[in-house]
């Protein structure tokens, strides 16, 4: 049976000393507390959930993870794992600079998570958007950059930016389009909207338009993660497959499914912020420690022979007490 977020409310809401959740203010506190426990207790641990293998593609030899993603954690190309850098890396080993595309295949280095677009422009084109909702119109998408000359990108009364107004993409509707090409986009900012956003450039000599990211309705300045691929060729695109942790998004409807699967656990951790909040730190502490405590023994019981095998790297030879073998853990 598969708990809804209805049910952990009805949990909740005696310790967060709510009232009847028949009146829609106390569902909208009892909701705002549970969201806030999800989010405590996805930074304490890689819980079920809270984890998804996707494949990606790479544009010039890049990976740029869309907003819902937060890191890469484990990687395979070919059915061999590879090797993830952090970006520091790059002082420690090889000193300024990135890790050299000639290096062996398979290693993953961040380059940091300030990218405004998933692609990026594949030439100085102009750049539009749409919706995918009707009530955007009005809204207006400001882009920051270069233009055509390399100099930076402003409005016509001066002002740096260029605001294009936001409308819904259908078959008879015109998307709007900046007046100017643009070289290089530096951040994207827009309020937040009904529907997503599409955003794309145009070439209008070959009459073809080239996606460059997708905004959520809540993303008014996406600032996405960003991934160099080695040993690849960087004018084909190659496909991998990910771990990648996900990114926190709040619940708003009633019948979605709970993220974490324990009533027993969220009791606690309604405890522990009511606690927080009335500056029992102590008290606070320990409710949400035990909440921890029982849901990776819950977790641990459910995963009792399947998390640790062995990998004997020696074949030739039995194993004998000395040797030395690896251990893989896996999730």
């Amino acid at each position: 049976m598969l708990w809804r977020v209805r049910d952990i409310l009805e949990v909740i809401s005696p310790a967060l000393r709510l009232g009847s959740l028949c009146q829609p203010s106390e569902v909208g506190r009892a909701m705002k507390a549970y969201n806030r426990i999800n989010e405590i207790l996805m930074s304490r641990d890689d819980w079920p959930g809270t984890e998804a293998d996707v494949c990606f593609v790479t544009a010039k030899g890049c990976i740029t993870l869309p907003s819902q993603f937060g890191a890469i954690t484990a990687l395979a190309m070919d059915g061999q794992p590879g090797r993830i850098l952090p970006m520091g890396f790059e002082y420690l080993e090889s000193g300024p600079g990135h890790v050299s595309m000639n290096s062996p295949e398979g290693i993953l280095q961040h380059l940091g998570d300030r990218f405004p677009t998933v692609v990026d422009l594949p030439a100085t084109l102009p750049v539009g958007c749409f919706s995918s909702e009707k009530e955007d119109a009005g809204a207006v998408l400001r882009f920051y950059g270069l233009d055509w000359q390399g100099r930076e990108l402003r409005g016509t009364n001066g002002v740096p930016g260029f605001a294009i107004p936001i409308l819904q993409g259908t078959a008879e509707t015109k998307p709007a389009m900046t007046n100017v090409a643009l070289s290089h986009i530096s951040a994207l900012v827009k309020p937040v909207t009904k529907g997503c956003i599409e955003v794309f450039a145009f070439d209008a000599n070959s009459q073809t338009y080239f996606w460059l990211s997708r905004l959520g309705q809540h993303e008014t300045a996406p600032s996405l993660t960003r991934y160099l691929l080695t040993g690849v060729d960087v004018k084909h695109p190659v496909t991998v497959r990910a771990r990648v942790s996900l990114q926190f998004a709040e619940l708003y409807a009633l019948d979605d499914i709970s993220l974490i699967q324990h009533r027993e656990v969220y009791r606690l951790m309604a405890q522990s912020i009511m606690a927080f909040d009335d500056e029992q730190t102590g008290k606070g502490s320990e409710y949400q420690e035990r909440a921890v405590k029982m849901l990776k023994t819950a977790l641990g019981k459910s995963r009792s022979g399947q998390r640790i095998a062995l990998n004997v790297t020696n074949t030739n030879r039995p194993i004998r007490s000395g040797s030395r073998y690896s251990i893989r853990r896996f999730r």
